[in-house]
């Protein structure tokens, strides 16, 4: 199975890419000694300045504290110009809450034979909300959008007495929002083999954004096109469909679900 938008964020960690210094730092900026930043106005614009994409989002229980965790360079230390400051900016526009990290890294004089690399480093960006946010959806504004809790809108699949909801979660790198839920044989966590499992995944306004393996046809699903995807030696199918304007996929093993009884377990998938 391959999820589009995964990969950067691994790229940057292990420094196959330049993530480090990916916005123009802003120039006579002071900022402060680490990247937590409280943002009293929360003004109706954002700040200038490129957006540093963000990875993943939070909001306290009491909705007044948006954490943003990120790829970045290393905390700022003023003496280390290989380093990167970063604040936060955050505004609700009525249905979601629009949010903005920007790298205002004061410019500094290149220091002769030093050399930066480009290896990506976990940083967080906290953001101090001036009331109580309770809505699900926060906007990037680098382009994607995300989930904080259950989003409205979500299919229904009626999946088989045994089977247990474990986990469900935002979908990184997504651009309309994606939310995934998976389900165990037995409702034990299951890692690195689809077998016993069952991956739901949905785009709203948008594709799914999920393949399978190299073997694939094409399908219906309650009479609508779909793609079933085959990885043989591993037995995973992944079938990708939509219902409306909601991009869907399953991910399930062929030892669990053969692959009429995987097409009609995506049959079971409604939408209210």
């Amino acid at each position: 199975m391959r999820i589009e938008g995964r990969l950067l964020a691994v790229a940057c960690l292990v420094g196959l890419v330049g993530c480090a210094n990916a916005t123009e730092p802003s120039v006579g900026s002071t900022p402060g000694p680490s990247a937590s930043v409280e943002n009293p106005e929360n003004a109706a614009e954002p700040p200038p300045g490129d957006a540093v994409r963000f990875d993943e989002a939070d909001v306290s229980e009491d909705g007044l504290l948006l954490t943003l965790q990120f790829v970045g360079g290393k905390e700022y230390n003023p003496t280390d110009p290989c380093t990167n400051h970063y604040f936060g900016w955050a505004h609700e526009n009525g249905v979601a809450l629009d949010a903005k990290i920007i790298d205002d890294t004061p410019r500094r004089d290149p220091v002769e034979g030093t050399a930066c690399d480009a290896v990506g480093h976990p940083r967080t960006v906290t953001i101090h909300l001036d009331r109580p946010f309770h809505g699900t959806r926060v906007n990037d504004l680098a382009g994607y959008v995300h989930f904080v809790r259950e989003p409205d809108g979500l299919a229904e699949l009626k999946v088989p007495v045994g089977w247990t909801l474990v986990r469900e979660t935002d979908v990184q790198e997504s651009p309309t929002g994606r939310w995934e839920r998976t389900w165990t044989l037995g409702g034990a966590e299951r890692t690195g083999s689809s077998k016993g499992t069952i991956d739901f995944y949905q785009a709203f306004d948008g594709a799914a954004g999920v393949t399978g393996g190299d073997e694939q046809r094409q399908i219906q699903v309650n009479g609508t096109p779909g793609v079933l995807y085959r990885q043989a030696d591993a037995g995973e199918l992944v079938i990708v469909w939509l219902i409306g304007t909601n991009g869907l996929a399953l991910v399930v093993n062929e030892t669990d679900f053969p692959i009429e009884e995987a097409i009609k377990l995506a049959e079971t998938a409604t939408i209210p």
